[in-house]
């Protein structure tokens, strides 16, 4: 088997199982702290087209095992209009969780089989994009179509916060 075809094969399950894992943890992240700070319902969406839903108390989480075709987007949603402090620390709680998983998918990498350690990278290069694509106050363009004029975390922190 040449060289190239373990690091290939790596790099697929990073794409197929790790990112929507990473992207499930960060809009995840968003739904624990939106359920500490907030009453009603809250909601976790996964791809664009969501089949698998499983509702755990408050929380119902919709999955679209075919989130690939659309670059995995996520979103969080609640019943409750969030406000002020309590708004900007949803918000800011998924980029700061990407970092988070960023360094601890870099530690595993030190320490892992080579295979491993190239799916912790591709997880590392992807949880540092999402964290600093999430972080950086922008409202998306229309040629994100999963997200198109949708604001970031980053924009929607600064918005709670003049609140």
């Amino acid at each position: 088997m040449p060289d190239f075809l373990p690091i290939a094969f790596a790099l697929l399950f990073a794409y197929v199982v790790l990112v929507p894992a990473l992207v499930l943890a960060h809009e995840l992240a968003h739904a624990a702290m939106g359920l500490a700070l907030l009453l009603g319902e809250l909601w976790v969406t996964i791809g664009t087209d969501p089949r698998w839903e499983a509702t755990l108390g408050r929380l119902e989480i919709r999955i679209d095992p075919a989130g690939w075709r659309s670059w995995w987007p996520g979103f969080y949603r609640s019943a409750a209009t969030p406000a002020g402090y309590r708004g900007a620390a949803i918000a800011l709680i998924g980029p700061i969780s990407s970092l988070g998983f960023a360094a601890g998918l870099l530690g595993t990498a030190s320490i892992a089989t080579d295979a491993v350690a190239v799916v912790c990278r591709a997880g590392v290069y992807w949880a540092f994009v999402q964290a600093v694509a999430t972080a950086v106050p922008v409202t998306y363009p229309d040629w994100l179509p999963a997200y198109s004029g949708h604001p970031s975390d980053g924009k929607r922190t600064i918005r709670y916060l003049r609140e």
